[in-house]
């Protein structure tokens, strides 16, 4: 079964619906609500949508199995659209009170078509639950080394701007855009590639990286400036942000948005990024773990 743009554009609208006006949707605004990302009013401007854990199976007749929608079952649904506007995915971040539901649900429903199709191996269906509980992405033809999340609004920001901000995930994206920076787009857990760049250098010469700062994010930066200087050094700046570990955990661009201490810093972080008081200097770096850093930018608070 191949997924219409029409078809897809209704599942985005019915998930954002159930999450934002239906009563199911109370896990997925709990979830909202509980993270402090911002108020639900807010929230509700962006394509964010909830999958209940006993969202309708699909008739044995229209079975998905293969293009796996209801594997989004119990998530936070974001919608992915590519640089024109078109729907090419769905993520799905997994609520784990949900996990327990949806295994019961699904091996112990005697009328599963799930079980069903797979002539009653419940072996494989045990494979399949696995697989569901670990699965982020549904997809036809996604590949995300060639895509930016958020560039389809982000574009005309970042031209306006004269900047992008990059991050890795597509919450760290909604959360900056809820901050004043619409102008952010993230690469969704895999390294800036040079299609990404190709995309982005049509709207702006100049970049702000500010990736997780755990070990992967910190080899994921070193990619990007090797990438950069060696092949377009002539014409595009970066600047670089780090971010700290508080309490055993390094912070991501939502965490430090939502922290009391670091929310000012990274964004007088990113302001003064944005400046170039230097154009001189094309590679720059603000370490926010470091004592005479963040006293600075206190200052330009």
């Amino acid at each position: 079964m191949k997924y219409t743009q029409d078809h897809l554009e209704e599942v985005s609208k019915e998930f954002h619906n159930i999450l934002f006006a239906r009563p199911e949707g109370e896990t997925g605004r709990e979830f909202l609500v509980n993270r402090n990302i911002g108020s639900l009013e807010n929230l509700s401007q962006y394509e964010i949508g909830y999958c209940p854990y006993n969202f309708p199976y699909p008739s044995s007749q229209t079975l998905w199995v293969d293009n796996r929608l209801w594997w989004m079952r119990g998530r936070l649904i974001v919608t992915i659209r590519d640089q024109h506007n078109r729907i090419i995915s769905f993520a799905g971040r997994m609520i784990e009170k949900n996990k327990e539901l949806l295994y019961n649900d699904l091996l112990t429903q005697i009328d599963n078509p799930i079980l069903f199709h797979l002539k009653g191996d419940i072996n494989k269906l045990k494979e399949l639950v696995d697989d569901w509980s670990s699965r982020k992405w549904i997809n036809e033809v996604y590949s995300k080394k060639d895509y930016l999340f958020g560039l389809n609004v982000a574009k005309k920001h970042i031209f306006n701007m004269g900047y992008a901000i990059i991050v890795e995930g597509y919450m760290d994206a909604i959360s900056l855009w809820m901050n004043g920076f619409p102008n952010t787009v993230a690469v969704c857990g895999v390294a800036m590639s040079e299609m990404h760049l190709s995309l982005l250098k049509r709207y702006t010469n100049y970049f702000i990286y500010c990736l997780d700062g755990d070990n992967s994010g910190e080899k994921a930066m070193v990619k990007i400036t090797d990438l950069i200087n060696k092949k377009y050094d002539e014409y595009l700046g970066y600047y670089i942000i780090y971010l700290p570990k508080v309490e055993e955990k390094w912070l991501d661009p939502e965490d430090a948005l939502i922290h009391t201490e670091y929310k000012d810093l990274f964004i007088n972080a990113l302001i003064k990024a944005s400046q170039r008081e230097d154009v001189k200097i094309k590679t720059r770096f603000l370490d926010l773990s470091d004592n005479i850093t963040k006293q600075i930018l206190k200052k330009e608070k």
